[in-house]
């Protein structure tokens, strides 16, 4: 039905959703080829993909995000929506629903991915260490992307966005358990 599979072989696709290891790894490949991450900068991409990764604590919703760009906040309605359709899939078929994109932490990504020093992009409502957290994990889903995607574009980007996520305190906390 969605093309991973086609007689017992995985096809292409198949082979990017099994080199995605996430919680919402459906959503991220599908993202991946509808090209909604193509053609995007490194701000950009961290921005956009940040809302697979980021979960306020508590259920806290943190009201509306702040977007680095309308262009990040265009691909965020994109994602949005093939959320909301993998979601009905998913209800239909009795399987567990992945959690729905969050755009609570794009505007701060954007700023790191930038240069800028993370006691001028955080949040107060947002802890260090949660940022660290997020920061480590998109980093990780980043690498996936570089090795899984067959767009050389999108590789080079995620390529040049874990790099430039990769500093400070979040590449300090590189060797700590997260």
């Amino acid at each position: 039905e969605m093309d991973y599979i086609n007689d017992w072989e995985l096809t292409d696709r198949g082979h990017t959703l099994a080199g995605i290891f996430h919680e919402s790894d459906l959503l991220i490949v599908e993202v991946m080829n509808r090209g909604i991450l193509d053609n995007l900068s490194v701000n950009d991409l961290v921005a956009v993909l940040s809302t697979l990764v980021f979960e306020p604590r508590g259920g806290d919703n943190g009201g509306p995000p702040r977007w680095p760009s309308d262009l990040v906040r265009q691909r965020f309605k994109r994602v949005e929506k093939v959320s909301l359709q993998l979601q009905d899939m998913q209800r239909e078929k009795g399987m567990h629903l992945h959690r729905a994109p969050n755009g609570g932490l794009a505007f701060e990504t954007a700023g790191w991915a930038s240069g800028k020093p993370l006691s001028r992009i955080l949040d107060p409502d947002l802890t260090p260490g949660d940022f660290v957290r997020s920061m480590r994990q998109l980093i990780d889903l980043l690498r996936q992307i570089s090795s899984t995607t067959t767009n050389d574009s999108l590789r080079q980007v995620a390529t040049d966005a874990s790099r430039a996520l990769d500093r400070g305190v979040v590449s300090a906390a590189a060797g700590e358990s997260i």
